[in-house]
């Protein structure tokens, strides 16, 4: 049973939730200063939110997909 694939996109999907997440905290963070290079694109932010989330259950759900068929081979050959 090989799960370096789906747990490498999981580890992805992770990372990549974290830094939009801190992005949209140091937007707001920064949101009462008054500086041009402290500004958050929010629609950007949210869809990768969004997209890492995506990620994330697709590669659990692949994860576990290739968990069942391993269990139903050994099940097979015993």
């Amino acid at each position: 049973m090989d799960l370096s694939i789906p747990l490498g996109g999981i580890r992805n999907a992770e990372a990549a939730f974290d830094s939009n997440a801190r992005s949209i905290v140091q937007g707001s963070l920064n949101a009462g200063r008054s500086s041009a290079g402290d500004s958050v694109d929010l629609s950007t932010a949210v869809v990768g939110l969004l997209s890492s989330n995506l990620a994330f259950t697709a590669n659990v759900k692949a994860a576990s997909l290739e968990d069942n068929l391993t269990r139903n081979e050994i099940s097979l050959l015993g």
